[in-house]
């Protein structure tokens, strides 16, 4: 981004909030407008100044805003995602509670469909909860997933095409 004297931020609250060229219209009357040329961006890569960037009168400096906290809450089809297809047939075949088995079998395969029950409720699924990482252990310990693939599902935060949609 070259900087040239007419660029200007608008500042609310130490955060940039818009950038302008105000060589035809001038500064407005309202609100908090630094000059940008006369500031040091304090990184080498400019291209991404802009609306979120924090300035700090005392120094007169721009820095970039601090990265996002990384999140664990994935939507369903997400979370769906994370298994490979074996995986969830393994699943749906663990749920089906077989007379003749034992009765720790015949709890594990209740408690696994107890899971796949709170799965079809669910909106979203917070990979932190204890419910989630309880059910997750449940399928490690009964063999559909090895420790490996429990710990990627588990502690791999949301990416993008993960998130859960916002409802308005």
């Amino acid at each position: 981004m070259s900087i040239d004297k007419s660029m200007y931020a608008l500042i609310d609250n130490n955060i940039v909030q818009t950038i302008c060229d105000l060589s035809v219209t001038g500064i407005p009357d309202f609100g908090t407008w630094i000059n940008i040329a006369n500031s040091t961006i304090q990184t080498s890569n400019t291209s991404g100044f802009g609306p979120g960037w924090i300035y700090n009168s005392a120094n007169t400096t721009f820095t970039p805003p601090p990265e996002p906290e990384p999140t664990f809450i994935i939507s369903k089809v997400a979370f769906l995602n994370r298994f490979e297809q074996s995986e969830l047939v393994q699943t749906q075949l663990a749920a089906i509670v077989n007379p003749t088995s034992n009765t720790a079998q015949q709890i594990q395969s209740a408690q696994i469909s107890v899971f796949l029950q709170y799965l079809n409720s669910a909106s979203q699924i917070d990979l932190k909860l204890p419910q989630t990482q309880n059910a997750i252990t449940l399928l490690t310990n009964s063999g559909i997933l090895t420790q490996n693939r429990a710990n990627t599902i588990l502690q791999t935060p949301a990416a993008p095409n993960e998130l859960p949609e916002k409802i308005i």
